[in-house]
């Protein structure tokens, strides 16, 4: 089944797709619905019933804060390495807009994502390709290799047989909707994608078929453990947490 995602240009631009997405080109706005513009130069995720917009920016504030040397080490960091100091082969299951995996790039990992939405795959994608052209970007960007599929079919891009120190998972939940800190951008995020809990117990069964070393979840804090499992050990913070499966226990 083709893929189509919406698109308005402006001032020519040409945004880069693979065969299994197809672009519906626009004249005008669309009259209901998401559709993809540049805004800035970066590919952007808009609704027309919002003036939200969403797109992926490696070089952001936040995300420099979060991958500088002297910044303290992140949950999710602690979670992925452990006690490991040598680069990791990491598979990222559900990029999403690629946070994750750009900053465990920044730590030297070589990580394999997957994205099943085709909007937020040409976010993602868009995002990487300004990271590569940035000098203080590219070396992390280079380590991301970027994949449009549906992980449970991954078999399909036969990469399947390689071996993975880790495989993270970060699905989808819900908003924390009495906290301050939840962005109103990355409602569009949660509009456009959805949550589907029976598709996130799918995507950690099928992720211990790889036998990795460890399988890496992140949950809400309060949340139930996928498919009813309790993990090796667990890394909690306010408002999320990180499941960690070793290899034993997969």
């Amino acid at each position: 089944m083709m893929n189509t995602v919406y698109y308005l240009p402006k001032d020519n631009n040409y945004i880069e797709v693979p065969q299994s997405i197809y672009v519906r080109t626009l004249s005008t706005q669309l009259q209901s619905g998401f559709y993809l513009t540049y805004i800035d130069q970066k590919l952007t995720l808009c609704h027309t019933s919002s003036k939200l917009t969403l797109c992926v920016d490696f070089a952001n504030v936040e995300i420099q804060n979060r991958i500088k040397t002297n910044a303290a080490k992140l949950d999710l960091v602690k979670a992925v390495e452990g006690k490991r100091k040598t680069q990791l082969s990491i598979l990222d299951m559900t990029a999403g807009l690629g946070q994750d995996s750009f900053c465990l790039a920044s730590r030297g990992h070589h990580i394999t994502a997957i994205e099943q939405n085709p909007y937020v795959f040409l976010l993602v994608n868009d995002g990487l390709i300004r990271a590569q052209q940035d000098i203080k970007l590219q070396d992390s960007a280079s380590r991301i290799r970027l994949y449009f599929a549906n992980a449970i079919n991954f078999a399909t891009l036969d990469l399947s047989h390689q071996a993975y120190d880790v495989i993270y998972l970060d699905p989808m939940f819900p908003e924390r909707l009495k906290s301050a800190k939840v962005k109103k951008n990355m409602q569009l995020l949660h509009q456009l994608v959805g949550i589907d809990e029976q598709n996130n117990d799918a995507l950690f069964l099928f992720a211990q078929s790889f036998f990795a070393k460890k399988i890496v979840v992140k949950r809400p804090r309060l949340g139930e453990f996928l498919v009813g499992k309790r993990p090796t050990s667990q890394l909690i913070a306010k408002s999320s947490r990180f499941d960690i499966y070793a290899s034993h226990t997969t």
